[in-house]
Order: C-alpha cells, then structure tokens, then sequence
C-alpha cells in the first residue's frame, strides 16, 4: 500500500461523519424553530387586525333603516394605528353596498362567510394581510381591515437572523 492510498483516520472519518451529520441537525433543528416562532408571530398579527375589525362593526349602528359608522375620525385613527404598517378598512352591507371606509380596498365576492377569514392581496403593488368578518346585527354587514406585512417580514428576517447566529455560535 502507498501513502497515497492511506486510509483516513479514524478520528477523520468520525470527525466528518459526526459533524456533517450536527450540521444537518442544527439545520433542521433552525428551519423548525423559525417556523413555529413564525407561525405564533402571524397568528399574533391575524388576531390583532381581527380585533380591529370587531372594534370596527361594533360602530356600525342602524340610522333611519340604513347601516351607518358611528366611530369619530380620531377613534378611527387610533384604532387603525401601527406606526410601521399601512391600515385600511371598508365596511359594506351584504349586497355590497358601501357604509364606510376606503374604497380601494375591495372585500372578497359574496356570499360571505358567518364569522371571518383571512386572506393575502396585493394592493398598490404593496402585501397586505386582510380579514373580513361578517356580522349579523343591527342588519347583515361585512367589515374587511388590511394590514401592510412589512413588519412580518421583518420579523421572520430577524428570527431567520437570530437563530443562524445562535445556532453557529453553539
């Protein structure tokens, strides 16, 4: 046998075997921790435009037989606020007919759903996250809040960020 037939070491192989095999394991271990940290960061975002929209149908009120907002400009700016996000909403009867709100955003085709749903559109060439919730009372009405998804993607940038850091520093 010739020294350029050498046969790797021991200590080699286990050395590659083991550590390709922690790689792949750190890996997998980051990929799954991204995505659950991910899944409760959306969840979180979702159910924070869904309490806006609550908060939104609970200020529609039935005015000489027509559905009408009762909230004031500064109760809907407060409502509406996120300093890093674009907020829209609309509200409409169930036929479709608008009651309030901004009328670039369009809400899903009827029939709508009892309860809400969540949906992904594009809007100005802009990402947004909607719900449209439909409530029964006074009369029948839809409610649909969007939410630009910059601080989303953000935030998963920075979960991605933050656990390859820690995952190399182990």
């Amino acid at each position: 046998m010739t020294r350029g037939d050498a046969v790797p070491s021991l200590q080699r192989l286990l050395l590659r075997d083991v550590l390709s095999a922690l790689a792949l394991i750190w890996l997998l271990g980051t990929a799954v921790a991204v995505t659950v940290a991910f899944f409760f960061a959306q969840r979180a975002f979702d159910r924070s435009i869904l309490d806006d929209a609550y908060f939104l149908g609970g200020g529609v009120t039935l005015h000489e037989g027509r559905l009408r907002l009762i909230l004031s400009p500064g109760e809907l700016r407060t409502v509406l606020f996120d300093q890093g996000e674009t907020m829209a909403f609309d509200i409409r009867t169930i036929e479709g007919e608008p009651i309030a709100g901004n009328r670039v955003l369009k809400p899903p085709e009827p029939p709508y759903d009892v309860g809400y749903s969540f949906d992904d559109i594009a809007l100005d060439g802009q990402s947004f996250r909607t719900v449209t919730l439909r409530l029964e009372t006074p009369l029948p009405f839809v409610v649909t809040v969007a939410q630009s998804t910059q601080a989303r993607t953000a935030l998963l940038r920075e979960l991605v960020g933050l656990s390859l850091v820690l995952q190399l520093a182990l």
